[in-house]
């Protein structure tokens, strides 16, 4: 069991360091694309923080509630994971099409570059 739990942590690790090299490429982007950019790394790092709170309270944890708390782990893993794959905002620096399927509230996602005085 501690070596999938190592394994995990370890790709938590690279994951980490997946979504910061995608923030540094939002600065290659217009405002527009930029802030929708933003908002997807803004996402990818909350799901991330919950990811890696799932892993750490299933380490923590002794064996009786391990079982209990590994369904929601898994749960948090493939939420991050599948967030990952998803393809980038439209028109991002990021350079792949979105196809909808957002975490963000819809009221967080009618926001436009314009309605921030950027467009």
């Amino acid at each position: 069991m501690e070596a999938a739990v190592e394994k995990m942590a370890a790709q938590l690790k690279r994951w980490s360091l997946k979504i910061e090299s995608l923030a540094a490429h939002t600065q290659e982007a217009d405002a527009r694309a930029r802030f929708e950019d933003l908002i997807y790394i803004d996402e990818l790092k909350v799901l991330h923080a919950i990811a890696q709170s799932k892993l750490d309270e299933f380490t923590a944890a002794g064996a009786p509630e391990r079982e209990r708390l590994k369904a929601d782990m898994k749960d948090a893993w493939n939420e991050l994971g599948a967030a990952l794959k998803r393809p980038k905002p439209k028109g991002s620096a990021m350079r792949v099409r979105a196809r909808g399927g957002s975490l963000i509230p819809s009221d967080l996602q009618s926001i436009r570059a314009r309605d921030l005085g950027q467009g």
